[in-house]
């Protein structure tokens, strides 16, 4: 009986840490008055990874009055370079110990590069340009053209 319950204890760190793996990070990367631009890993909203949707929880934070998407898309945040070396050696390492025949290495190096993206949502918040969108007509009725 104490075997079977302490087996159950030892899972449950097991279950917690599976858990938290698929966690997102949505994270702001500008703020303004008027609204700002949240980034997440990447633009999935499925099982395990739900960035879009944890994203719109940290605007909803923001702009408890509403907001309005401006634009969404991918963001070049960095870059990493991957750097493979393959060698060819040819010749017998025991005659090149003798100096009989030389053993000869052939090194070939390939670079390559490749860009670090991240998906950015910019946004406005509603009340702030629904004042924009007041003050602006009211302009416009009191200096006619």
């Amino acid at each position: 009986m104490f075997w079977q319950s302490a087996r159950r204890w030892a899972i449950c760190p097991i279950l917690i840490a599976s858990s938290l793996c698929g966690c997102c990070v949505a994270r702001h990367v500008e703020m303004n008055p008027s609204g700002g631009v949240v980034a997440i890993p990447s633009n999935t909203n499925s099982c395990r990874s739900y960035n879009h949707r944890k994203a719109e929880e940290l605007i909803r934070e923001r702009c408890p009055q509403g907001y309005e998407i401006e634009r969404e898309g991918e963001a070049v945040v960095g870059q990493t370079q991957y750097v493979q070396t393959n060698t060819q050696t040819t010749g017998d390492p025991l005659l090149a110990a003798l100096r009989i025949a030389p053993v000869e290495k052939v090194s070939k190096e390939t670079k390559s590069v490749q860009d670090q993206t991240e998906w950015r949502i910019y946004y406005r918040s509603k009340s702030l340009s629904t004042k924009t969108a007041l003050l602006k007509e009211s302009r416009k009725t009191r200096n006619p053209p």
